[in-house]
């Protein structure tokens, strides 16, 4: 059920980043013994995200976010890039947006749209997506698929995906 999984999830960031005495005052203006305070910040933690689902908030987030987005795209081209030796990663972060000028990796990280240089999503172990001047299709150098994939990795939230026969381990353990 997507309320108690992400709920939690939520949470759990919300908590590893402030104590739980400043989460507890944040929500209830009060102090809490500290005995009880982890619970009580988890619960309003999981109560705001629980109640911002039911009224639709994410949704309508979701939706604004998707239109703008749209509109941030529509002058761009598609270029394909294809890795023709090695293969992409994939993580929980699949657009990833680089501001090189600022050595900034993904939205959260502050590479917004606006600042970056380059925009792109791997789609698949041999394909990457990126908005370009033109719509092209290219062949990727060695070199070129490790420089993404290691942003891809910088960008990703907690999961990384590739194939287990990929050879990949070495860049997922910083091998590379």
């Amino acid at each position: 059920h997507i309320k108690g999984r992400y709920g939690n999830k939520i949470a759990d960031q919300v908590l590893s980043k402030f104590s739980a005495q400043s989460v507890a005052k944040a929500f209830s203006g009060i102090y809490i013994p500290e005995l009880r305070i982890e619970q009580f910040a988890r619960d309003s933690v999981q109560r705001a995200f629980e109640n911002d689902l039911e009224q639709g908030f994410l949704r309508d987030q979701f939706l604004k976010h998707f239109a703008e987005a749209k509109k941030r795209i529509a002058s761009f081209g598609i270029e394909i890039g294809v890795a023709l030796k090695s293969e992409f990663v994939l993580a929980d972060c699949p657009v990833v947006t680089y501001d090189k000028d600022a050595e900034r990796v993904g939205v959260l990280f502050g590479a917004t749209w606006s600042d970056a240089n380059a925009i792109f999503m791997p789609v698949g172990p041999k394909h990457v997506i990126a908005l370009a001047k033109e719509n092209r299709r290219r062949e990727l150098s060695e070199g070129a698929v490790v420089s993404i994939n290691k942003l891809q990795i910088r960008a990703a939230f907690q999961e990384i995906y590739f194939r287990s026969d990929s050879g990949l381990g070495s860049v997922i353990g910083g091998g590379t």
